[in-house]
């Protein structure tokens, strides 16, 4: 939740933040990979296309901008 809450701290109209660590049955479409061994984990996608998983806040921020 802290990343949910520093990404929508900016106005980004065309970013969409999905919090899906307690969803039992997640769509086949948004299994990304597996989650960090500790910590958070972002993947960012432009339409179809989806970055590898990003694991810093920083690196995260940077790549939305």
């Amino acid at each position: 939740m802290p990343w949910q809450r520093a990404i929508e701290r900016s106005y980004r109209p065309g970013v969409y933040t999905y919090n899906v660590t307690s969803v039992a049955d997640l769509p086949a479409t948004l299994l990304k990979g597996d989650s960090p061994p500790h910590g958070a984990g972002a993947w960012a996608c432009r339409g179809t296309h989806c970055l590898p998983r990003i694991d810093a806040l920083p690196e995260l921020v940077r790549t939305l901008v």
